[in-house]
């Protein structure tokens, strides 16, 4: 007499494949729906949480160091900039110096247009909500005003708020 034993692999010892990650939002895909869209205000902790890490993986993919939310399809007034050391949330301008910056800019969603030379006033003061991402069960956002004094960061800050207008510097001329 011949027995069969059937061996069933446990469920623990199953290998899963790992899911691949899904890729950020490139920009320039994004452009014919957002590129004139104004952002909205938001103040919910979590959902600002999830903006930045899309936000950093995008810009971290594409080399952007000056990035919106609406470049990732998300048009709310969060920004990055500072090559992701600046996370701005809500920011708008409350003062600009009087010295002129004259300066080449890009788009994120006209990445492969030639930059398009700016004229920027600063230093520039910018009251934003303050944003950490610390865990804390603290999730209020708190008011803060940053005084940007260097020009690159002029540039990239009046560029994101340009955005969240609706209006894209450096958008082609058709």
């Amino acid at each position: 007499v011949l027995a069969v034993t059937t061996v069933v692999p446990d469920a623990h010892t199953v290998p899963h494949p790992t899911p691949t990650p899904t890729p950020p939002p490139d920009p320039a895909t994004l452009a014919p729906l957002y590129a004139h869209m104004p952002s909205v205000v938001d103040r919910r902790p979590q959902a600002i949480a999830d903006v930045v890490t899309t936000l950093n993986r995008t810009a971290h993919t594409y080399r952007y160091g000056c990035l919106a939310a609406v470049h990732v399809g998300v048009p709310v007034r969060v920004g990055l900039a500072r090559n992701g050391t600046w996370i701005l949330v809500n920011p708008r301008v409350v003062d600009v110096g009087p010295r002129l910056s004259k300066g080449h800019e890009r788009s994120a969603f006209y990445p492969h247009e030639p930059p398009c030379r700016m004229r920027r006033f600063w230093p520039v003061t910018v009251v934003h909500d303050r944003w950490d991402n610390d865990d804390d069960d603290d999730d209020d956002l708190t008011s803060m005003t940053t005084v940007v004094r260097d020009r690159a960061t002029v540039h990239c800050v009046m560029h994101l708020l340009d955005q969240f207008e609706g209006r894209t510097p450096c958008a082609p001329r058709r």
